[in-house]
């Protein structure tokens, strides 16, 4: 239980952190949301103007993920998931498929 402990205080301190970053997202009509943290991976929505842009991935990786990666410990990865994984993304972090 020592693990999912720490997951909980991580997804509480990303979720903080997006909260942050959301403004800015917001000024180009876009939006993120927190899906799930799993081994050092941060798994997130991207929304709005955000979805399908092809700026979105530069947006993600060299903004998102870094600033995560400077704030917080253990976070190795973020990715976003396409719409057709989002309905499951949920019921894999826990082993069902």
């Amino acid at each position: 239980m020592r693990i999912a402990r720490f997951d909980f205080f991580v997804e509480a301190e990303i979720k903080k952190v997006l909260e942050d970053i959301r403004p800015a997202l917001a000024r180009h009509m876009g939006n993120i949301e927190f899906v799930r943290f799993d081994k050092g991976i941060v798994y997130v929505k991207m929304l709005g103007m955000c979805q399908g842009c092809p700026l979105s991935q530069v947006t993600l990786k060299a903004g998102i993920e870094e600033i995560l990666k400077s704030r917080i410990q253990g976070i190795k990865e973020v990715r976003a998931l396409a719409p057709h994984q989002i309905s499951t993304a949920a019921f894999d972090s826990i082993g069902i498929q």
